[in-house]
């Protein structure tokens, strides 16, 4: 048995906080709602025991509560951290947990996923990015599972080269866009209105997509992509936008749709 597996058995065998121990046929949506409640009446305490019991083990009895449990489960998990503390200690054994489970190489993708939430809720995106960097070089497979929910923290810590490599049909997206951007003008239009938003929605996408281009070195496609544009959009503003991101600006808040496909050049 390696070193990492025997961390992660150790942290899972630490005992939850509190008196509360889970019944011996647990409803785990049931304790997730006592635990909301625990934290509302301010017995957090028990709450903390009860959130700690929901992410570790609601996915054995009901395997379609994910999304509950990396979502407003975490949340409220972390909302009780901020007040307190026993459970924040709580908390970073759970960061910790899927952070060597990832290591491990133990159910990488969700493990990932986990690191990931805990990261965001910490707001610790430079983890993830490190996190992400490592499961590029050595779970290449992996990636496309995963980019679609790592995209925002890559973009804030402005790693453009590393997301432009996983931007494989640049076309497609703008395309895809493109369709998104007539569809709903032609939808404004039918009930009497005009609204340059969706314009702008499409010249941003569009400006994302180019500006990366241009830091994954893929100049001749951007402005293949940036020609086009310039024939087709209206506004000069918009216009010019598409025009800066030639020179690898990035849009203040960029918009991209990520095409569920492997990165340029991938090790097979």
């Amino acid at each position: 048995m390696n070193g990492r597996l025997i961390l992660i058995l150790g942290l899972l065998a630490q005992p939850v906080l509190g008196d509360w121990v889970p019944p011996e046929k647990p409803l785990a949506m049931l304790i997730l709602v006592e635990a909301n409640a625990d934290l509302r009446s301010g017995k957090y305490t028990n709450a903390a025991a009860r959130y700690e019991w929901f992410h570790v083990h609601a996915l054995e009895f009901s395997p379609h509560l994910q999304t509950i449990r990396r979502t407003t489960a975490l949340t409220n998990w972390h909302a009780l951290a901020m007040k307190h503390p026993p459970a924040m200690a709580s908390l970073r054994r759970g960061q910790t947990v899927a952070r060597e489970q990832v290591r491990a190489g133990e159910n990488t993708v969700e493990s990932f996923l986990d690191f990931e939430a805990f990261n965001r809720l910490l707001n610790e995106p430079d983890a993830t990015l490190e996190m992400f960097a490592w499961l590029v070089t050595e779970h290449p497979e992996s990636v496309e599972r995963v980019i679609a929910s790592v995209l925002p923290t890559l973009l804030k810590l402005k790693a453009h080269k590393m997301v432009a490599q996983f931007i494989r049909h640049p076309e497609n997206i703008i395309r895809e866009a493109r369709v998104k951007w007539r569809l709903s003008e032609n939808m404004s239009r039918a009930v009497g209105r005009h609204d340059s938003k969706y314009e702008e929605t499409y010249a941003n996408r569009a400006a994302t997509i180019i500006a990366l281009l241009v830091h994954g070195n893929r100049r001749h496609e951007a402005e293949k992509i940036a020609a086009d544009l310039t024939r087709e959009l209206r506004s000069a503003e918009f216009i010019r936008r598409v025009k800066i991101a030639l020179d690898g600006t990035v849009p203040d808040f960029p918009l991209l749709n990520f095409p569920k496909s492997p990165p340029v050049n991938s090790p097979r």
